[in-house]
């Protein structure tokens, strides 16, 4: 557990080192309000994991995350459900889901980003498939540990989720 804390600190302090890891939303996610990311265990320049595919809808989460699979091709069949977003407490409007690729939460996890537009409106969040910790950071480098699920996750990150590593713990 030390090392999985150290390892997720390490992790998130090389991203903050790197720059605020702000994406911007693709043009589609400004009329969309649900969307679904596929990512993979593979890194990205910044240090996240690669987003293989990516979609958002205005029906709902589940609608995003078919079109996601869609677009990413046959790769895409086998994701995996790691982390669900909503936009109120206690687990109330599901607004933005990733999957893995590459299976499971295990030690290492996944490194995640939301759009600016996501980042301001998460305020509670569920873990799947073997994810059961996170850390989160907001825009001004400041962190917190949840266990997941999380009913609400906090003053300081409510509606202030720019990152969020997931891992097993």
């Amino acid at each position: 557990m030390r090392r999985n804390i150290r390892t997720a600190l390490t992790s998130m302090a090389m991203l903050a080192a790197a720059g605020t890891g702000v994406a911007s939303a693709p043009a589609h996610a400004a009329a969309d309000q649900y969307c679904a990311v596929i990512v993979g265990k593979e890194r990205d320049a910044d240090g996240f994991s690669k987003v293989l595919s990516e979609q958002c809808s205005t029906v709902s989460v589940q609608d995003a995350h078919q079109k996601s699979k869609a677009a990413g091709g046959a790769a895409m069949r086998a994701d995996t459900l790691l982390l669900q977003e909503y936009e109120h407490a206690n687990y109330d409007t599901a607004i933005y889901n990733f999957y893995g690729a590459s299976g499971p939460c295990d030690s290492e996890g996944y490194s995640l980003r939301n759009y600016v537009t996501v980042a301001g409106r998460v305020s509670s969040m569920r873990g799947y498939n073997n994810c059961t910790q996170a850390m989160l950071g907001d825009p001004a480098g400041n962190y917190v540990f949840h266990s997941l699920p999380t009913a609400y996750v906090g003053d300081l990150m409510n509606d202030n989720v720019l990152t969020v590593k997931i891992w097993r713990g």
